[in-house]
């Protein structure tokens, strides 16, 4: 209750007791003045005296029971006002909540304090940000994310990885809001997947959306009916989940009093798309576009996608590849992904999805056949130096292999795209060789304790037998090599 509705009340009441008081003082006083002299009187008058004494204390009871009532009517107006008072106090601390919450999502935080607080352990930072449960998510998150993006961007190049990341975040506080750590519930992960499970794929590529929240975003692609984007898949909505709560659990390590967000268990929402499983390209495919491919004279078109399925490499493994990487390995040729890159000079970090991607890699005779090793040992820098002139070459890449696709008419959107290749060279090497030799080629971890037993990398035997393999049934090599003769 305010300080001005509780002096009101109490004054009110302080004023109704001196009332009462006074009034009480004077009918004492009357009573004393109206006392009957007994000696003077005679029998006669005292025998009327008593009747006019039941008589008037009947009337002072009767008095007295009216008194009580109007004192009972007046206490109830009394309570009706503080009960008033109670109302409009509590409203308008309901108010002033609200307004203290919007204000801390709104403006900027203080800047955070770098004393840690006293009950801080003795190895606490006395530098920097002291990260606690009143610390706002989007404080305490900027660093972990910046380290991440520092340690994989070391190259200056973009890594999808880390910007994958920061998208699932960023999303995160869109969707549910920016608090101290302490606010956040397991609920909040849910409410995070349902509006996800809305939100079109690509959304960032229409201008329908822009400037919009995910909200918003996903309410206005509800609203187009037919004309909607297809919406995001439950497997990425289950990858963004996952870096959410991986990122948690990082900026949360040391942090006490605020909720295990890693352990929730998510329901997926019906909304969402189902994933789309890729699948490996046929051979009619392919070979309509190797034909294609061996008629181009541009680098880039001519032995990406004949690299791609013979070896079982990512595009953004291609990419990356200069003359330096073909090396002797025990007697065989191949390309070393294991190493850093030398770019004029300079030791540069080779960008790799996986700590499995780290590999040799195979190569088929074929390609020495038709020509491909020899002209990738005369380059120098990069082989493909055509998407380096772009800002993201492995996205450029992509796109550019996308487009030359489906101007082919063999894409079909996510199932059949150019990492289709990478399906087919897993089938033909499992069935050539093993599921070992064939998980080492292209860079797949062992899926059991047995399977990590033993080489890291592809032995020399295992190398030779990728090297003689029959080709693919059903493929079609003949422009490569008839341009050879």
């Amino acid at each position: 209750m305010t300080g001005e509705a509780l002096s009101k009340s109490l004054t009110a009441l302080a004023e109704e007791m001196r009332m009462l008081e006074k009034k009480e003082f004077s009918l004492g006083l009357r009573m004393v003045n109206a006392a009957p002299k007994w000696d003077d009187m005679t029998p006669e008058e005292m025998a009327q005296l008593e009747g006019r004494r039941k008589t008037a204390r009947e009337l002072s009871l009767q008095a007295e029971r009216n008194a009580t009532k109007a004192f009972r009517e007046r206490l109830e107006a009394l309570g009706n006002e503080l009960q008033k008072d109670k109302l409009v106090w509590e409203a308008e601390r309901s108010t002033y909540e609200r307004i203290v919450k919007l204000a801390s999502t709104l403006t900027p935080p203080a800047a955070a304090s770098t004393v840690p607080p006293p009950n801080a352990p003795e190895d606490a930072p006395t530098s920097g940000e002291y990260i606690n449960k009143e610390t706002l998510l989007s404080v305490a998150v900027k660093p972990i994310l910046e380290a991440r993006r520092e340690a994989l961007e070391a190259d200056g190049n973009r890594n999808r990885y880390a910007e994958r990341v920061i998208s699932s975040v960023e999303a995160f506080l869109d969707i549910v809001g920016d608090y101290p750590l302490r606010h956040y519930r397991p609920i909040h992960l849910q409410e995070y997947a349902t509006v996800m499970g809305r939100v079109p794929t690509n959304r960032r590529k229409y201008k329908q959306f822009e400037g919009l929240s995910l909200r918003e975003v996903a309410d206005r692609n509800d609203r187009m009916g037919a004309r909607a984007i297809q919406r995001l898949s439950t497997s990425s909505i289950n990858g963004c989940l996952s870096e959410v709560k991986s990122t948690w659990k990082k900026v949360t390590a040391s942090v006490e009093g605020v909720a295990d967000l890693g352990a929730a268990t998510v329901t997926m929402p019906k909304s969402a798309a189902l994933p789309i499983d890729r699948e490996g390209l046929s051979s009619s495919a392919i070979n309509k576009w190797l034909k294609d491919a061996a008629s181009q004279s541009e680098p880039h078109r001519r032995w990406v996608p004949l690299l791609a399925l013979l070896t079982g490499m990512r595009l953004s493994e291609i990419v990356y590849l200069r003359a330096s990487d073909l090396v002797l390995h025990e007697g065989h040729l191949i390309i070393d992904l294991r190493r850093d890159m030398d770019v004029d000079g300079v030791t540069v970090k080779r960008p790799l999805k996986t700590k499995s991607s780290k590999r040799i890699v195979a190569l088929h005779r074929l390609l020495h056949d038709c020509g491909f090793i020899s002209w990738a040992q005369e380059q120098q820098g990069y082989l493909f130096s055509d998407f380096h002139k772009a800002k993201d070459p492995a996205d450029a890449a992509q796109k550019r292999m996308a487009n030359w696709m489906s101007k082919l008419g063999i894409r079909n959107r996510q199932r059949e795209v150019f990492h289709s290749l990478r399906h087919n060279a897993k089938a033909w090497l499992r069935t050539e060789t093993d599921a070992r030799t064939a998980d080492l080629q292209c860079g797949h971890a062992p899926d059991s304790v047995g399977a990590r037993y033993g080489f890291k990398y592809l032995q020399p035997e295992e190398i030779a037998k990728i090297e003689r393999a029959q080709l693919p049934s059903g493929v079609e090599f003949g422009g490569f090599l008839k341009s050879c003769v």
